[in-house]
């Protein structure tokens, strides 16, 4: 089920958080529930992609070795716990807002329509992944009960689309270095990746910059300190570009950036002034 990719289910608080009401109990209740049902039905997309590319995991030298694919997960089992969870997930949702179980429905067609057609398809696969982070921010803010802001949707897209790209191009390059990987990477073309990772990290920093210095954030938060928050936003986003170059690592450098310490640094850098200047301060 990947309980280490469940971080990116949090992107669910962002609406609660800078809408100043992470203190509002009932939304941060309602906000937890929904976090709690993305990762489970994450949890079960991921378990059923793996049924479906057992045979092909049982080749690969890595892959072999998870669960399903190795045989210590039953096919059966894996597959009764992945259909019981889906339609709990959705129902504990539906309680919670019927536009966030919506939105979590959407999330889960994309993804049915990722494993099935997208994910062969170059660029495209990376796009359907950005957008079921959009659902994502779509479905904690119907959930808190917020409007959703335009630059929250259009950061965590943009930066998506970077750590998306990002993680192809380093794919790319172990292909070429004679590693298995995905074949939709042969669709892909390594210079090309190189100037998306650059154009949409830059896009990812500047959209969160304006947002920072636009009058309608400095008169909202009654500061104009949060400018300050993009400074370990640029950190990281440099460190990233660091793990997606090198070579060293065969593992994928978003499970790199998990435990790389000065990433998490940047990240904690990052809550640490947002929480400051929105609550504390």
């Amino acid at each position: 089920m990947r309980p280490t990719q469940w971080v990116k289910n949090t992107v669910v608080f962002g609406p609660l958080v800078f809408a100043q009401e992470l203190s509002r109990l009932e939304a941060l209740l309602r906000t937890a529930v929904v976090f709690g049902c993305f990762c489970m039905l994450a949890g079960a997309i991921y378990l059923l992609n793996d049924i479906a590319d057992v045979e092909a995991d049982r080749r690969h030298p890595i892959k072999r070795h998870r669960p399903i694919a190795s045989g210590d997960l039953p096919i059966p089992v894996a597959r009764r716990a992945a259909f019981s969870m889906i339609p709990f997930a959705l129902t504990a949702v539906l309680i919670v807002s019927a536009k966030a179980a919506l939105a979590m429905l959407g999330y889960l067609l994309l993804n049915v329509l990722y494993s099935s057609a997208l994910k062969k398809l170059p660029y495209l696969d990376v796009v359907s992944i950005a957008l079921g982070f959009e659902l994502r921010v779509l479905t904690g803010a119907y959930a808190a009960r917020v409007p959703p802001s335009g630059y929250l949707v259009a950061v965590i897209f943009l930066a998506a689309m970077f750590l998306g790209l990002g993680k192809r191009m380093h794919e790319l390059g172990l292909a070429n270095g004679g590693r298995e990987t995905r074949k939709v990477l042969q669709l892909y073309h390594l210079g090309l990746l190189r100037w998306l990772v650059w154009i949409f990290g830059l896009a990812t920093f500047l959209t969160y910059l304006i947002y920072t210095l636009d009058p309608a954030t400095v008169q909202r938060f009654r500061t104009p300190h949060l400018i300050w928050s993009a400074i370990p936003v640029a950190a990281g986003m440099l460190r990233f570009v660091f793990l997606v170059n090198s070579k060293e690592r065969p593992e994928s450098p978003t499970d790199a950036m998990l435990r790389d310490p000065l990433f998490i640094a940047s990240i904690g850098g990052w809550v640490g002034v947002v929480l400051f200047v929105l609550y504390i301060r």
